[in-house]
Order: C-alpha cells, then structure tokens, then sequence
C-alpha cells in the first residue's frame, strides 16, 4: 500500500519536473517586447528598491536612535557650489618669497 502511494508521489514528481523543464525551455512569449510590461517591471523594481531601503533605514535608526555623525572634510556640500571660483588654476610649486 505505502510502497504503491509512494510510487505516485515520485511519478508525479517526475512528470511535474519534465512540464517545468519543457517550459522553461520554451521561449517567451511576444510580453517580453510589450513597452507597458517592461515600464510596469521597472515601476516594479523601483518601488522594491524604495521599500527596501525604508526597512533598512527603520533598522538603522532603531539600533541607532541618536547618532554621532562626524561631517568628512573632503564631502561636496550644496552651499560649496554658490561658491564662484575659476575653472583653470595655474599650479606655482615654487618656494615662496624669504620675507
């Protein structure tokens, strides 16, 4: 009896592995040109990317409710590109005048 239900399960095992190897074989249908799939598929991921980066900064701010943030020298900031400056510098390397 056990040795018969388990000679079905394994068949229909084998039969639904060789259904999905024949799909995945198949090509895909004329969707994969659709403009609307491919603009929803981007919508998609960019809304997965947004979810994810939401869960991740909720994580952060959870182990770090108050954290110390040192600001790097060398960072480009907004208030640096008001700043009006030359395009070209000509670079002196030489010793400076002995006063």
């Amino acid at each position: 009896m056990i040795q018969l239900a388990l000679g079905k399960v394994e068949s229909s095992l084998a039969e639904e592995q060789r259904v999905v190897l024949e799909r995945a074989r198949q090509p895909l249908p004329s969707t994969k040109r659709c403009p609307t799939l491919i603009l929803a598929l981007e919508r998609l991921g960019r809304v997965n990317y947004e979810y994810r980066y939401r869960i991740t900064l909720a994580h952060f701010w959870a182990r770090y409710p108050k954290p110390k943030i040192e600001e790097d020298p060398y960072a480009t900031l907004p208030e640096d590109d008001n700043v009006p400056m030359e395009v070209e510098v000509l670079f002196d390397d030489s010793d400076p005048p002995i006063t």
